[in-house]
């Protein structure tokens, strides 16, 4: 048990990151740095096994949730970028979610690069900005699910009314606004927690201040219902709609607009006066031009089942692997930290916790996966950007060959 509590020192510390504010700090005191005092019974055979398995996903997992959930995260917020994906609302979300989502994988990696390599966790303005931010992270990714799903569910079941208010421009302050709500409303903990002296372990460590520390539960619990509980039941109410429209039509959100294919005739006509020739496109059966074409196809594909699929695939994802941490902490929150009893309570919440880091991962694989727009996309987005390297090759070396033939 000893070697548990140093190396679990490592294992542990992100998790309670966002424990320590909701709790009175002696509390918190008491059930993780006084663990021998609270816990003198030798560990059980199945808290030695929750143990191992903490110990290796703390290990190993957060390099390799880092290293994929951040180079997933970054293909999205490119490909969306610099395509035409970033006219459509849902998309918008999807943009939104990849920067927050490697904010937070960053922000994760901090205290475990700390117990390894060079201890910046505990050091003043480190210890606010992360605990600042994985609140605010975490607050921001749940509320953009619960914010897509209204967007689908508008989408599937009143489509005019979705291209009124839920279009690109309007999505976009949509999701400004609960920003600009989220950072206000979480700057409290930049100045409630501090670097202090710990006597036991003799160190520096990242405290809630005493003086605010029932402050902080107030405002955890308020915390609580806004980032969890409430955009939650939002998610599970929405889910069952989505769910029956998905199941129970076989055709596209079209809104009674029907769509003909028709063959774009090119009519080239010979200017003979400027010796240029000049192509002029019509359609025969609707005359309608280029932009409009794109318009619609981008119309389409916003209303299109397959993206609606990917939202519900995403959210119910998202709440397997976030509801059972969060249900644990809310009793935390609520109990001011009467439901961490035994060390198999302490071992469950950091097994949920590394769950939940998963969250901030799948995302972008999952958009890949289901929509073949993101995949055509990145792979036109890849074919460009080899074009423009071979073109700057080309230029260098005619450069070179004409410096060298001077």
């Amino acid at each position: 048990m000893e070697d548990f509590v140093m190396s679990g020192h490592a294992s542990i510390s992100d998790s309670f990151t966002d424990i320590i504010g909701q709790n009175d700090t002696e509390k918190l005191n008491v059930t993780y740095y006084n663990y021998h005092n609270n816990f003198p019974d030798p560990p059980t055979p199945t808290e030695k096994i929750l143990q191992s398995i903490i110990n290796v996903l703390d290990q190993y997992g957060v390099p390799s949730l880092l290293t994929i959930g951040v180079f997933s995260n970054v293909f999205l917020s490119i490909t969306i970028r610099n395509s035409e994906l970033k006219k459509i609302a849902a998309c918008c979300y999807f943009y939104a979610s990849s920067i927050v989502d490697t904010l937070y994988l960053i922000v994760m990696a901090i205290p475990w690069v700390s117990m390894r390599i060079v201890d910046i966790y505990n050091m003043e303005g480190f210890c606010q900005l992360v605990y600042y931010l994985n609140l605010l992270t975490t607050f921001l990714s749940t509320w953009y699910v619960a914010m897509l799903l209204v967007e689908r569910v508008i989408i599937c079941y009143r489509p005019s009314t979705a291209e009124r208010y839920f279009n690109a421009f309007r999505t976009k302050c949509y999701i400004t606004t609960v920003s600009i709500f989220a950072i206000v409303g979480h700057l409290y903990l930049t100045w409630t927690s501090a670097v202090s002296y710990n006597q036991i372990y003799r160190t520096r460590l990242c405290f809630v201040i005493p003086e605010n520390s029932q402050d902080i539960m107030v405002m955890r619990k308020i915390d609580t219902v806004l980032a969890f509980i409430l955009p939650v039941a939002i998610c599970v109410l929405l889910i069952m709609p989505l769910s029956v429209f998905l199941c129970a039509s076989n055709f596209k959100c079209t809104d009674g607009i029907l769509r003909v294919r028709t063959k774009v005739i090119t009519v080239e006509v010979r200017l003979n006066s400027k010796k240029r020739r000049q192509k002029y496109t019509e359609c025969p059966s609707c005359s309608t031009q280029t932009d409009k074409i794109q318009k619609q196809r981008l119309i389409m594909f916003s209303q299109s089942r397959r993206l609606t699929l990917a939202a519900v695939v995403m959210a119910v994802v998202f709440l397997v692997l976030s509801v059972p941490q969060n249900i644990i902490k809310s009793k935390i929150t609520f109990l001011n930290g009467d439901y961490i009893r035994t060390p198999g309570d302490v071992y469950i919440l950091k097994l949920f916790e590394e769950f939940y880091k998963i969250n901030f991962v799948y995302k972008g694989v999952i958009y890949f996966t289901i929509l073949p727009e993101m995949r055509t996309n990145i792979v036109n987005l890849v074919l460009r950007i080899c074009r423009r390297a071979n073109k700057s090759k080309r230029a260098q070396r005619q450069d070179n060959i004409i410096v060298t033939t001077l």
